[in-house]
């Protein structure tokens, strides 16, 4: 944390997903530059953890965010970059959070998340294949077996 307040920008990267509970968690993942003056730069990631989330619109999610990095004392007109998941309440470009971190820094520009957009082609992939299909519903059945059992 300390890296990170010597840094002078930084881009996000938000996910969310409920736990087993149920209940609505977000990750907060911050991305930067940190300045060595002997050695250079070199690029730092710090995960700061999971968040409860009660209201998972974009002005939600983002709310949740701002009150995150303002207990870091990190501003947010210093962010130069989100990536966040293919849903519509994360990249809506008229009411998600990639479009209301906009209006707060017009400099903080959206990227997708390229691990989420590789899964919605895998998956879409997978549809067309009645093998693939087969496979992994047997997948996800064994899985179902064997993570409800005791050992």
């Amino acid at each position: 944390m300390k890296l990170l307040k010597s840094a002078k920008y930084f881009a996000v990267i938000l996910d969310c997903t409920p736990d087993i509970s149920h209940e609505e968690q977000m990750t907060v993942t911050v991305r930067f530059v940190h300045c060595k003056p002997t050695e250079g730069t070199e690029v730092k990631e710090t995960f700061f953890g999971y968040f409860s989330v009660l209201d998972t619109t974009g002005k939600g999610l983002l709310e949740s965010f701002l009150e995150k990095i303002d207990t870091c004392s990190l501003d947010i007109r210093d962010c130069r970059g989100q990536s966040y998941e293919n849903g519509s309440n994360m990249k809506g470009k008229n009411a998600g959070v990639q479009a209301r971190m906009m209006e707060l820094n017009p400099k903080a520009f959206y990227v997708p998340c390229a691990s989420h957009s590789l899964n919605l082609v895998i998956v879409d992939g997978a549809k067309s294949s009645t093998a693939a299909l087969m496979f992994l519903g047997t997948l996800t059945r064994l899985y179902m077996i064997f993570s409800s059992s005791p050992m």
